[in-house]
């Protein structure tokens, strides 16, 4: 016999709970093979275990000597076949954290990722993880009941983190109790070559083989990106892989997270299996609790946040994971560059950074963020339009190809409180697209002051801008639905005012993301520097005084035994004098409110324009008594 001759033999990694094959001769050179190419520091020798197939245990032996040949160990049979060699190797590190977590991704894969494939993938050097334990274990308990679990999401929804976060709650779970369960997670972005290679170099096994596995044992998949094996030219991964997942029958539990909306090269899912449980993108959004655990893990990690940012942030973001990572990236790169740790950031400035148009653009920049596209149907923007007006769109998708498209593509996604309804994935994404469809990147010829002076005649000069064709179908299309189905007309004013001001003022116009309902958020407009400006909006009188005390710091008659005075601060009180210089409140009001009397108005940063029916004359009213009509 050639005692020189390779042979395969099968890495154990107890630390991963993974296999690897190579080809060595001898246990020197495994070891070698390991120190180099996987990276692992060998804390003990190696304890060789012969098998007759991968899954059948024949014998165990001693530790063994570095210059043992390895193919002095294979048992031939009388079949013609030959046994396995798995080699155990104990590593030094054998902890599980969070940080970086997941499957590693060996170091060629780094050479084949334009973007997203890399050492920060999901949460590996993220120094922000949050455990996540409930939806981890609501998961696992879903993939118990059904076979295969899928995950659709559009990108920048926290898909792979939540896969690297079951990986470790499995792989913990299970410790105690191996060989008995099976744990492995696989991208199908890792690696550009052949099905089965993917398997074998990743897993240790080929997916025929897991198959074979799970017959006796139990085998948890977790398979990410799998959205790359959509695409029906891709012949050799959708034949080996799909058929098999219609016709599992045995112990192995498979997860699927699937992206669809990649602005670059879009993939959709194209169908659903049988048997399959399905859950969508507001499964895998921050709850509340999470949420404020991640920014008490920024503010113990960086600096302090202030509380009116944690509500900002969570109304704003509604739980999108991407956005509020994202956003607390953004925060982290403004105000602590070197990552060294401060007490605290005033509020003001970091408000003032959230509504720039710096912030807005750095969102638009992410990779789940929707973006305005020439090649949009008429159709499609029209709904895109709606739902940036009234912050939904009742609708089925059946049967209607472009809100499917825009479905598919990541645009909208389904509400968590109506199935009928759609909306953006977020709303500051309502903002990006609000601003890419609507927004001017160039100010206008028109001259405008500063100070309070200038912010009334910036009013004046955007109603030139109006358009009553589009103001009155918007009101009609409003009056012909059922009252629940109707938002304030506020929003109507929003978007009319914004491409007005764009017009005028150009990129510096920052509107308001629009909230958790769509009327929750901070500030309605923002004019950015050298103006400062703050302009919020109601309609037909409803909530003056609530909008101007947001701006005021006022004292309330009080019956408690103390005798004194309650005083209330206005929201937006820290914020004047440093991001806010001047306000206004404007109200848009039907002329017929005021048919019999002129507008009184006891504020002087109080607007009053009321409108014909036919939305063509406006009139300005301030507390100076000075009206300013204006007839398109």
């Amino acid at each position: 016999m050639n005692t020189d001759k390779s042979v395969p033999v099968w890495i154990e990694d107890s630390t991963e709970n993974s296999l690897t094959m190579v080809e060595k001769e001898n246990i020197s050179q495994v070891r070698e093979y390991i120190n180099k190419t996987m990276g692992k520091p060998i804390d003990s020798l190696f304890i060789v275990q012969v098998f007759k197939t991968p899954t059948s245990r024949e014998k165990e032996s001693d530790p063994l000597s570095p210059i043992t040949k390895l193919n002095t160990l294979v048992n031939s049979y009388d079949d013609g076949t030959q046994s396995y060699i798995r080699l155990r190797v104990k590593i030094k590190t054998t902890i599980i954290t969070y940080s970086p977590g997941g499957t590693p991704i060996p170091s060629e894969y780094f050479h084949l990722q334009n973007e997203g494939g890399n050492k920060f993938e999901g949460i590996r050097g993220n120094k922000l993880v949050v455990p996540r334990n409930k939806l981890v274990e609501e998961i696992f308990n879903t993939m118990l009941e059904n076979p295969i679990v899928i995950i659709r999401s559009p990108p920048f929804t926290g898909k792979t983190s939540v896969g690297q976060l079951l990986e470790i709650y499995l792989n913990e779970k299970y410790k105690d109790q191996k060989p008995v369960s099976y744990v492995r997670r696989i991208s199908f972005g890792w690696h550009n070559k052949g099905f089965h290679d993917l398997w074998t170099l990743y897993t240790g096994l080929s997916f025929r083989d897991w198959l074979k596995v799970s017959t006796k044992k139990h085998v948890y998949l977790i398979i990410d990106e799998a959205q790359a094996i959509y695409k029906s030219d891709d012949v050799e991964y959708h034949s080996q892989f799909w058929p098999f997942l219609k016709c599992l029958t045995t112990n192995i539990h498979i997860l699927i997270l699937a992206s669809y909306g990649e602005k670059q090269g879009k993939a959709h899912t194209p169908f659903v299996l049988n048997d399959t449980k399905v859950l969508g993108s507001n499964f895998l959004f921050f709850n509340h609790e999470e949420f404020t655990q991640l920014l008490d893990f920024f503010s113990k990690q960086y600096f302090q946040i202030p509380k009116e940012i944690y509500n900002f942030l969570w109304t704003n973001s509604i739980g999108h994971v991407g956005i509020v990572n994202r956003s607390l990236h953004g925060i982290m790169e403004k105000f602590s560059p070197s990552g060294q740790i401060k007490s605290q950031v005033d509020f003001a400035k970091v408000f003032n950074y959230l509504m720039s148009g710096e912030y807005s653009q750095y969102l638009a920049e992410s990779r789940g963020s929707p973006s305005y596209d020439v090649n949009f149907s008429q159709n499609q923007l029209k709904i895109l339009d709606l739902v940036t007006e009234n912050g939904y769109i009742k609708a089925s998708h059946i049967g209607n190809p472009d809100l499917e498209s825009l479905i598919k593509d990541g645009y909208l996604i389904m509400s968590e409180e109506q199935n009928s309804h759609f909306i953006f994935p977020s709303p500051l994404f309502r903002r990006c697209y609000l601003v890419k469809r609507y927004g001017k990147n160039w100010p206008s010829d028109e001259k405008i002051e500063k100070g309070l002076i200038g912010l009334k005649q910036l009013i004046f000069c955007a109603i030139k801008y109006f358009r009553p064709y589009v103001i009155s179908s918007k009101f009609s299309a409003r009056a012909s639905l059922p009252n629940e189905n109707v938002q304030s007309l506020e929003s109507v004013w929003q978007m009319e005012l914004y491409c007005a001001f764009s017009n005028i003022l150009g990129p510096i116009i920052v509107p308001n993301a629009g909230g958790r309902n769509g009327s929750d958020g901070k500030i309605d407009f923002y004019v950015e520097p050298p103006y400062n400006w703050g302009i919020e909006l109601l309609s037909e009188g409803k909530g003056t005084d609530e909008h101007l005390n947001r701006f005021k710091t006022t004292k309330t008659n009080t019956t408690s035994r103390s005798g004194q005075n309650a005083t209330y601060i206005g929201i937006y009180v820290p914020l004047l004098d440093t991001m806010i210089k001047d306000w206004i409140i404007i109200d848009f009001s039907s002329e017929m409110l005021y048919q019999n009397n002129p507008p009184n108005i006891a504020d002087p940063n109080l607007c009053i324009i009321t409108y014909s029916t036919d939305f063509k004359t406006y009139k300005i009213h301030y507390q100076d008594g000075k009206v300013d009509q204006i007839i398109l």
